[in-house]
């Protein structure tokens, strides 16, 4: 059973298990500031990991990471019941200012999410996990993404995993035991499919946990390489977790992750954005071309000419493009060479010559 299935039996799961977040009531202003612990058995981690977020959809509490200065990574299953936009907020621990809240602007699901249920508990679940979109830039440390191939060397049966949340610490408590930050020691214990299971070491998640974290160190790197979706009953055994490996594309196509987030620096050429830190028109012009065209530069060597790119190539302009070369639309104010050998630099591209051959004509 999928999607429509599990919709159906959500508020069957609200009682029977601690990952149904959405159905809880809303918690007092109050309660949120509360000083009890998270994570079962974990420690509270007020000024610590701060690119973790506690997520309010107005009639819950989810956890998320802020990944983009203005982009949220939660679990879907929290925004299924489709709060209003005007409901939902996110808030930083920040040191020396307390909690700053951010109101949201937009949030979006995973097209393919979904999750399988067996007579009403949760099996098994699929691309659980949605981005939501701030209002104003959050100035804070960005929560950097496991790449496909950090994952396969570094995420094993055994790591050692950091859970992070704003959710209770024990079944007793309710809300009054939400709403502070909470760090636990977990491991690794199994990578399959779509998720990755985290055993309690002996920190574990529970309610007010869904769409957090868990972190492990890639070559002395904390990288994210989960959020939360769903768990045991009891939230003092295992937990499983959406890979972010598997929706990356999904993310990269909606916001604008750090070079080393998700994707290496060397493997962002043709993704389509351009990344002004490590790429430009000369290493990477399929995903910089905007920035070569309109630059006040005629780039000959990037394929620009009078007629693709009349801003920047234009009769007059020193620079003799392929346009100006033929015989229908000759400029002879730039294409001045009289078929002798090219001359660098003098102030011409002329025939022959590249930007890599004569940066100082072609540029």
């Amino acid at each position: 059973m999928r999607g429509t299935v599990a919709k159906r039996l959500h508020v069957l799961l609200c009682a029977v298990l601690w990952l149904a977040i959405g159905c809880g009531t809303e918690p007092e202003p109050d309660t949120l500031n509360s000083q009890s612990s998270g994570i079962y058995n974990g420690h509270v981690a007020t000024n610590a990991y701060p690119e973790v977020a506690l997520v309010h959809t107005g009639s819950s509490l989810c956890t998320g990471t802020l990944i983009d200065p203005v982009t949220v990574l939660t679990a879907a299953h929290c925004l299924d019941n489709g709060p209003a936009v005007s409901s939902l907020s996110v808030a930083f621990d920040v040191p020396g200012a307390g909690r700053v809240w951010y109101s949201a602007s937009a949030y979006v699901l995973h097209p393919d999410f979904d999750m399988d249920t067996l007579f009403g508990i949760v099996v098994s679940s699929h691309h659980d996990i949605a981005l939501v979109n701030l209002s104003t830039p959050a100035p804070y440390p960005l929560a950097k993404l496991v790449s496909p191939s950090e994952e396969s060397a570094w995420i094993k049966d055994g790591t050692f995993a950091s859970v992070v949340g704003y959710g209770t610490n024990n079944l007793g408590g309710g809300w009054s035991a939400t709403g502070v930050k909470v760090q636990g020691d977990g491991y690794v214990s199994n990578v399959k499919d779509w998720i990755i299971r985290i055993d309690a070491l002996p920190g574990s998640a529970c309610t007010g946990d869904s769409g957090g974290p868990f972190f492990s160190y890639v070559g002395g790197t904390r990288k994210q390489a989960g959020v939360l979706s769903w768990g045991t009953e009891s939230c003092e055994s295992w937990n499983k977790y959406a890979r972010v490996v598997l929706d990356l594309d999904w993310i990269h196509g909606r916001t604008n992750l750090p070079c080393d987030s998700g994707k290496a620096c060397t493997d962002r050429c043709g993704d389509g954005k351009c990344d002004m830190e490590n790429e430009s028109v000369y290493g990477c012009l399929q995903d910089c071309y905007f920035l070569a065209e309109g630059d006040g530069s005629c780039s000959i060597a990037f394929g620009e000419t009078t007629s693709t790119n009349p801003v920047d190539c234009y009769c007059g302009d020193s620079v003799c493009d392929m346009d100006e070369q033929s015989t229908s639309n000759s400029c002879p104010d730039d294409c001045y060479y009289d078929g002798g050998e090219a001359e660098c630099p003098n102030g011409v591209c002329e025939p022959g010559e590249t930007w890599a051959l004569c940066p100082q004509d072609c540029h």
